[in-house]
């Protein structure tokens, strides 16, 4: 058995941790579980597994553990549905982006969706209008 460090996140109120605690699953086994899944699976280092986590990409396999069958139950269950993930062209994408966004310091936030107009104080584009 390897043993791992596991980094707590940098904020609970986000990411995988509170996507987690919102699910309905025990959020402080579930974090260790994951952890060691992605080092395993992305052979990822105890800062890169954290800044995973704690991204967008962190709160979608949250949500995607759900789909487990009889529950996240440990690393491996994990390791499985990632590994079932990654046979998609959409989710090896969304990976790999991810982790080439955490190793060249890219993104303090990963594979964060943009915001719509307006929701970072900039003004929705005008409307258009016609022409008749």
């Amino acid at each position: 058995m390897t043993i791992r460090t596991i980094l707590p996140p940098v904020d609970p109120s986000s990411g995988f941790w509170a996507a987690s605690a919102r699910n309905g699953f025990d959020a402080p086994s579930l974090w260790v579980a994951a952890s060691d899944a992605l080092a395993t699976v992305f052979a990822l280092t105890p800062m890169e597994v954290r800044d995973f986590l704690d991204g967008t990409t962190g709160d979608l396999l949250a949500d995607d553990i759900g789909f487990i069958e009889g529950g996240a139950a440990d690393a491996a269950a994990i390791e499985a549905l990632l590994y079932a993930r990654l046979r998609h062209l959409g989710w090896q994408r969304l990976y790999a982006q991810t982790i080439a966004a955490i190793r060249t310091g890219d993104a303090a936030r990963p594979a964060s969706p943009p915001k719509p107009p307006g929701a970072r104080g900039e003004s929705a584009p005008p409307a258009q209008r016609s022409r008749d």
